[in-house]
């Protein structure tokens, strides 16, 4: 009857608030965000550290240069998976997997428009998905990673270059008397290590062992 109903309401009000506030269940996922839920499982379980007992990027049982998978992270990179342009090994490119451990891998810088790029749509994980899968125990702030721009090496002028070298050789101005003639044919430091034999003699460079000489340093 009415009564014993509402006494069993009364009765029973945890099960009630766990009821409204249950986890949603995995089939209620769609099959895309299901396997996006199984790529954060193995990112997660492939790259955990043992050091900071969580994913990292770079672990290679070094204390330092680690680099902690944020939820954004797993987030991309789930979803990168799915269109097969990321493995659970190898991150997706993307200015957020920017920094590589140096011992590793060569430096890379990004480019302007990289670094201004919105996140994909399709990097989105819903709020359900996110409950199932319990990713952190609580937020924490993500590693902000700079990158150091390119620095362009300026080159010096044909007169020092020439002047470098009969210091290093101790040649006295044996290479600065090429200055007249390199500077006639409009020859600079840049383009010193493109001419042939046969270019370097119309500048008045005609021994073999000068041409290769400003050929090695132009070169390095």
């Amino acid at each position: 009857d009415i009564c014993s109903e509402t006494e069993t309401d009364i009765d029973n009000p945890a099960e009630e608030h766990k009821n409204k506030n249950q986890v949603p269940k995995t089939s209620s996922l769609t099959s895309e965000e299901t396997q996006i839920a199984k790529n954060v499982s193995e990112i997660r379980t492939i790259n955990h550290c043992n050091i900071h007992n969580r994913a990292c990027l770079n672990r290679d049982n070094s204390k330092e240069n680690h680099v902690e998978i944020t939820f954004m992270m797993l987030s991309i990179w789930a979803s990168e998976m799915n269109k097969g342009l990321a493995t659970p090994t190898n991150p997706p490119t993307h200015p957020l997997f920017a920094y590589r451990h140096p011992s590793k891998t060569k430096p890379s810088y990004l480019q302007p428009s990289a670094e201004n790029s919105l996140l994909p749509s399709s990097s989105y994980i819903p709020f359900s998905l996110y409950n199932s899968l319990q990713m952190f125990p609580a937020p924490y702030t993500a590693h902000v990673l700079e990158q150091t721009p390119t620095m362009t090496t300026k080159l010096p002028t044909i007169s020092d270059f020439l002047k470098q070298i009969d210091d290093n050789e101790g040649t006295n101005n044996y290479y600065q008397s090429f200055l007249e003639g390199l500077e006639k044919q409009r020859i600079s430091v840049r383009i010193l290590s493109k001419l042939s034999m046969e270019e370097f003699k119309i500048c008045g460079v005609d021994t073999i062992g000068a041409q290769k000489t400003l050929l090695d340093y132009a070169k390095r």
